[in-house]
């Protein structure tokens, strides 16, 4: 179901009440969440309907005072443009509260990880724990990174996701939290963590790296062999 906005234009003094501009009836493919065609150029007016009573009260305005069609252009996206000053669409315009929220979120994320990072070391936290319980040691290849989900760089892509090889992919969850789950621990910390991830019969529920193979701070025995990871 489309919204329809009501606006009043005036192309050379000639007053024009009263035009239905209707957003959402015929949406464009990232708003359906379809595939985008190849090489297609994104216009203003994508997913916009004008009707068309409307439209001949415009033409005959521009032709009784002699202007000229490239003026009819500019009135229809510039009334379109007073009706979402900051994104594409009513939907990004909706979505502007939640998306600011979310940039305060993110910033304060990053800057809680940047300080969280400034204060470990290689020495301090040698180890790595992934969210499969693979463990590594600091600069192993195959260790994950934290990482944190950016809202998008502008609200388009907040709202409607960001355009990768023509597809728009979703943003992600509004959950700040580092996505690969991604713990630095001290070798006492570690020790703790094997002890209490042990199972009720002494079986080991996690794995060492078979690429670094960290020397673990308890004695590491298993029947099954290490095993090279990639979370």
């Amino acid at each position: 179901m489309g919204r329809t906005f009501r606006k009043d234009i005036v192309i050379n003094g000639v007053p024009v009440t009263d035009i239905a501009l209707t957003w959402g009836l015929n949406p464009p493919p990232y708003v359906r969440g379809l595939p985008e065609p190849a090489k297609r150029v994104e216009s203003p007016a994508d997913g916009w309907d004008v009707d068309l009573p409307g439209v001949l009260a415009l033409v005959d305005a521009i032709e009784r005072t002699g202007g000229n069609f490239g003026q009819l252009r500019e009135a229809l996206l510039g009334s379109i443009a007073t009706l979402v000053p900051h994104g594409c669409c009513p939907d990004c315009e909706e979505a502007l509260p939640s998306y600011e929220q979310a940039l305060a979120a993110y910033e304060e994320a990053a800057a809680l990880m940047a300080e969280r990072e400034a204060s470990i070391s290689a020495q301090t936290h040698p180890f790595v724990v992934t969210r499969n319980s693979a463990i590594h040691l600091w600069k192993c290849p195959s260790a994950p990174r934290e990482e944190l989900n950016h809202p998008g760089d502008t609200l388009t892509e907040w709202t409607h996701g960001k355009l990768v090889d023509g597809v728009r992919v979703p943003v992600g969850s509004y959950d700040w939290a580092p996505t690969n789950e991604v713990r630095r621990m001290t070798g006492e910390e570690l020790a703790d963590w094997i002890r209490s991830v042990r199972g009720p019969q002494g079986g080991l529920n996690y794995r060492r790296c078979n690429r670094c193979q960290p020397s673990l701070p308890v004695a590491y025995t298993s029947s099954v062999a290490g095993v090279h990871l990639k979370d």
